[in-house]
């Protein structure tokens, strides 16, 4: 038997010890088992057999989830078929590695927000090997197939990655999933964008691509909070397409550049009678500026009549 078959029979062999322990309903937590392999690496997708059910407050979320966007609407949806047929399909876990006898979710999280939901107090289990890293991320992205995550979905989830240590970069990650790493970066544009605006985007994830995305957080800087607010409103509508927010991005940059570009200018001093009497400036866009004091009356009216004469209507 090679060396990978025994840690999978290992795994599996704890898993079963913490269900033996239970009675196999898990209504009641376990003692701990320190047999349980913590520092496991391993994806397989092999599972024990048999379906439990415990108490849901004993089945913990994982962050390391594939899915972190949960729109009410759908588990609105999820709950009222609950509510009338109950829980079809078990959701995955493993053995709770802090929580002796409890569990942490690998799949199935918006299933138990639906059944908080519906009321109901308990969940059925499918049992998993323990899975850690990287690796747990990978692993709930096959569970999850049923439903795809969003480009948000995967940002979140990713940022959760570096985070927490499980890979050091985007390259690493497009290297783990054998993704382009143009599309990673494109997709992490999400975690730039202030928290009100992602508050609202996590409501309706589906609306926002990752061109989407990007081209949100290029405005970032360039608009205020409200006006990020209102775009990300639009787009939820179906108001506003990639092509008018491409638009918006162009606009708002050209007006940046704009600003930004800073223009020569030439200031003279001018006297009369050996006294600084005012100054006169011009720009290389052409402006001319005249600021002067003249207390003899017969000046100043004689240089108001030269520039009458010179500038003014007919």
């Amino acid at each position: 038997m090679s060396g990978n078959e025994t840690a999978i029979d290992a795994r599996f062999a704890a898993a079963d010890r913490v269900l033996q322990q239970t009675g196999g309903s898990l209504l009641r937590p376990a003692a701990a088992d320190p047999q349980i392999d913590r520092q496991s690496e391993s994806a397989s997708t092999a599972t024990t057999e048999g379906v439990i059910e415990v108490l849901l407050e004993h089945a913990h979320p994982n962050d390391e989830n594939s899915r972190q966007t949960f729109p009410d609407e759908d588990i609105e949806e999820l709950a009222q078929s609950m509510r009338e047929h109950g829980q079809k399909d078990p959701a995955r876990a493993m053995p709770h590695p802090e929580r002796p006898g409890e569990w942490l979710l690998l799949s199935s999280h918006k299933r138990k927000l639906a059944l908080q939901r519906a009321g109901i107090k308990t969940i059925k289990l499918l049992p998993h090997a323990p899975v850690y890293g990287f690796d747990r991320y990978v692993l709930s992205t096959e569970l999850n197939r049923h439903t795809a995550e969003t480009a948000l979905d995967q940002a979140l989830s990713w940022q959760i990655q570096l985070r927490k240590g499980y890979v050091a970069s985007l390259d690493e990650i497009a290297s783990k999933l054998k993704l382009q790493k143009s599309q990673v970066s494109k997709i992490m544009a999400f975690t730039k964008l202030p928290e009100t605006v992602l508050a609202e985007i996590r409501k309706h994830p589906r609306a926002f691509g990752p061109a989407t995305g990007q081209l949100l957080s290029q405005l970032v800087g360039l608009t205020t909070e409200k006006e990020l607010l209102d775009l990300v409103e639009g787009i939820i509508k179906g108001q506003i397409s990639v092509r008018r927010l491409e638009k918006e991005v162009e606009s708002r940059q050209r007006g940046q550049k704009s600003r930004r570009t800073k223009l020569n200018s030439r200031q003279y001093k001018l006297q009369a009678g050996g006294q600084e009497v005012g100054v006169l400036k011009d720009w290389d866009d052409g402006r001319v500026v005249l600021e002067i004091r003249l207390e003899d009356q017969k000046r100043r009216e004689a240089l108001v009549e030269m520039l009458k004469g010179e500038f003014a209507n007919e």
